[in-house]
C-alpha cells in the first residue's frame, strides 16, 4: 500500500492498493460492474468487455504475486495465457446449430496459437454462448503436454453433472466439477480449435430433454458436443480440475475464469491470486459508487480467500 496525495493542494489523501499499479488501464465502469457482480448484487451478469477486463486484472494479480508464490512457473504460465487470451462466440443459426466465431484481431487464430505453445503453456479462450436474450460464459483451455499431446478442457461454472441423463456422461461427473476434457494429439487439438473459427456445431436427432439443454446456454451442451467430436474415438470427457461450488448468482463471466485459474495453479497460489483480484475490485477507482452491501460481500470473499491461502500453504509445508 502507499499513501498518495490529492491532486489539488490541500486536497484529501487516500490509500491506494499497490496492486492497482500493475493492472493495465481498465475503464472504471467495467471495474464497478465486475465488483457488483462478484458481490452477487446485480440481477444481470457482466459484459464481454468486462470479462476481457477481468482477464487483465487477474493477469496483473498474478504478476504481483509471481515472485512470492509456491510455484512461480505455473503462475507465469497462467499470466501469459491471460495476457494473450482469445474469445469465441456461439450464436444460434436458423438450421438449429450454433455458429462459432473467434474474436477478431492480431494472432486470433486459435489453432495457430496452439501450435506455437511451449510445453506446459496454456491457451485460454473465453466463450460466450447465446440463445435469444439469454447468454452464458464458458471457457476452453488447451495445455501442451509432453510428446505432442494436448489436454483440451471446457469449463462451465454451473457444472456438468446435470447433463448426465441426457448425454450418458460417466458416473464420476458431478455438478461440483466445472472442468471436463480429454487428452489428444496436437493435430487433433488443432483441428478442434480450427473448427471454432466460423464453423457450425450441431447435434442432430436430439431427444426432448437434450433439446432443452441445447437451447439453454447455462448447460453448455454445444461446447460439450464440439469437444466430444474431436480426439480419440470412444473416449469420454472426464473431470480435469478440482471440485468447486457451482456459481450462485449471475456471475458466470467471473466464476468461469476463477475455475480455470484453480485448475492450472496450486491451491495456495490460486487463493492468493483470487484475494488480490477481489481486493482490486473493492478498491478500484469509483468503488465508492458501489453500495456498502456489495463492498461488505467483497470483504468477506477476500477474507475467505486469504484464509484458504493460509490453510493451503500450511498443508503444503
Amino acid at each position: 500500500m502507499e499513501l498518495a496525495p490529492g491532486q489539488l493542494q490541500g486536497g484529501e489523501v487516500y490509500v491506494e492498493p499497490a496492486l492497482m499499479q500493475t493492472v493495465p488501464q481498465v475503464e472504471p465502469d467495467l471495474l464497478q460492474m465486475l465488483a457488483r457482480t462478484a458481490a452477487g448484487t446485480p440481477a444481470a451478469g457482466v459484459s464481454a468487455a468486462a470479462e476481457a477486463a477481468l482477464s487483465r486484472v487477474i493477469a496483473g494479480a498474478l504478476r504481483h504475486i509471481e515472485e512470492n508464490c509456491t510455484d512461480p512457473v505455473a503462475v507465469r504460465r497462467a499470466r501469459e495465457s491471460l495476457e494473450e487470451s482469445l474469445s469465441v462466440e456461439l450464436v444460434p443459426t436458423p438450421s438449429g446449430g450454433y455458429l462459432s466465431s473467434a474474436g477478431a484481431g492480431e494472432n486470433a487464430d486459435p489453432a495457430d496459437r496452439l501450435r506455437r505453445l511451449e510445453e506446459g503453456a496454456h491457451l485460454f479462450v473465453r466463450v460466450a454462448q447465446e440463445f435469444g436474450e439469454d447468454a452464458h460464459a464458458l471457457a476452453i483451455s488447451a495445455t501442451r503436454l509432453p510428446g505432442s499431446q494436448v489436454q483440451l478442457s471446457i469449463f462451465n461454472s454451473h457444472g456438468w453433472g446435470h447433463l448426465s441423463d441426457g448425454l450418458g456422461l460417466s458416473a464420476g461427473l458431478t455438478t461440483r466439477h466445472p472442468a471436463i476434457g480429454k487428452v489428444m494429439q496436437l493435430e487433433d487439438a488443432c483441428r478442434a480449435m480450427e473448427f471454432l473459427n466460423n464453423r457450425v456445431v450441431n447435434f442432430s436427432d436430439r431427444t426432448e430433454q437434450e433439446d432443452g439443454a441445447w437451447r439453454s446456454p447455462g448447460a453448455g451442451l454445444p461446447l460439450f458436443v464440439w469437444l466430444q467430436t474431436f480426439g480419440p474415438d470412444g473416449v469420454d470427457l472426464e473431470p480435469t480440475g478440482p471440485q468447486m461450488t457451482p456459481q450462485r448468482f449471475a456471475d458466470c463471466g467471473i466464476e468461469v475464469q476463477f475455475a480455470w485459474l484453480a485448475s492450472v495453479l496450486p491451491e495456495a497460489d490460486y487463493k492468493l491470486a483470487k484475494a488480490h483480484v477481489l481486493n482490486t475490485l473493492m478498491h478500484a477507482p469509483g468503488s465508492d459508487e458501489v453500495d456498502e452491501v456489495a463492498l461488505q460481500r467483497l470483504r468477506e470473499r477476500v477474507t475467505s480467500s486469504l484464509s484458504g491461502h493460509a490453510m493451503a500453504t500450511a498443508t503444503a509445508t
